[in-house]
């Protein structure tokens, strides 16, 4: 197995204009010889709020972040977003998240995606290491002042096998 296959791969973003605002779809790919997984980031940039987004999807309207997998299966961990994080009342998902690659590949790859909100900055790590075919999810925050409730859900379909 090879040491050093990992890789990340980032397409433009397509942009299309919108009555709300620019609505922006972005794909990263992690990917190694064994698998990859493309994660999709959706959002319509709202018109006059800067760093304030609205959702072209359903999940996002129930809370979810406008962050999904959509390959190698559009379901499982699921393509319109996957989690909530909210830090108290306030929730993640109507913040703008800028997106970088950590680490281009070789022996890992590694994306961040980081929502800078008033409660918290909160970041969250897509890494594949060579020879794996797992996707690894690695989440942090730096509270901004006082935060006394943190969760994070994370939402999967179960897959089904027929024979």
């Amino acid at each position: 197995m090879a040491q050093d296959d990992a890789t990340v791969l980032v397409s433009p973003p397509q942009v299309t204009p919108g009555e709300e605002g620019n609505r922006v779809i972005q794909d990263v790919t992690l990917a190694t010889a064994l698998a990859s997984y493309t994660l999709r980031y959706d959002v319509i940039d709202l018109d006059g709020q800067p760093g304030r987004v609205g959702f072209a999807m359903w999940a996002p309207s129930i809370g979810y972040t406008p962050l999904g997998i959509i390959a190698p299966s559009g379901c499982l961990w699921y393509n319109q977003g996957f989690f909530i994080w909210t830090f108290d009342d306030l929730n993640i998902q109507s913040y703008r998240a800028d997106m970088r690659v950590v680490r281009p590949g070789g022996a890992d790859a590694v994306v961040e995606y980081v929502w800078d909100t008033p409660k918290a900055v909160a970041r969250a790590r897509f890494a594949m290491t060579a020879g794996s075919d797992k996707l690894l999810f690695l989440g942090s925050y730096e509270p901004k002042g006082d935060v006394r409730d943190v969760k994070l859900r994370l939402m999967s379909y179960l897959s089904l096998i027929h024979i």
